[in-house]
């Protein structure tokens, strides 16, 4: 379940990428959590893809922490490891199993990484303010 912050519409034939997603609390599928994790344009100044990452992996991380999931965590590990090349194992996860209970109880920050978006040549990139952030993170070292 995830808060789609805004109406998210886009489509680009040569990707044969379509984003159709409604602003509002729902269920996303792996389709549609996909067009929430690839929307850019935001109408809003204050929502950012960032931003909508952020809190997106927070509800994930929230519910692969439910009992209810860590029950099952070994077997879904081992069903999507048929599709993905990792050194990790269902070993490591089994060990690691404990630390996930204890997600909730965590302090979770989210902040964006200060600087701005600029284009070359037809490009988007992220030009990062170092100093910046410097100074922000400075207090979680």
């Amino acid at each position: 379940n995830f808060n789609v912050p805004e109406n998210m519409e886009y489509s680009d034939l040569e990707q044969e990428l379509t984003i159709e997603l409604k602003k509002g609390k729902q269920k996303l599928d792996g389709e549609k959590a996909e067009q929430l994790l690839r929307f850019k344009d935001y109408k809003s100044s204050e929502n950012s893809r960032e931003k909508t990452t952020a809190e997106f992996m927070f509800a994930v991380a929230d519910k692969i922490s439910d009992a209810s999931f860590i029950k099952k965590a070994t077997t879904l590990f081992t069903a999507i490891s048929e599709n993905i090349t990792t050194n990790y194992t269902v070993e490591d996860l089994a060990a690691d199993l404990e630390l996930l209970s204890f997600y909730k109880e965590l302090n979770k920050v989210t902040t964006v990484y200060p600087g701005k978006y600029i284009t070359i040549n037809g490009i988007q990139r992220f030009e990062p303010d170092i100093k910046s952030a410097i100074g922000e993170y400075a207090a979680y070292r």
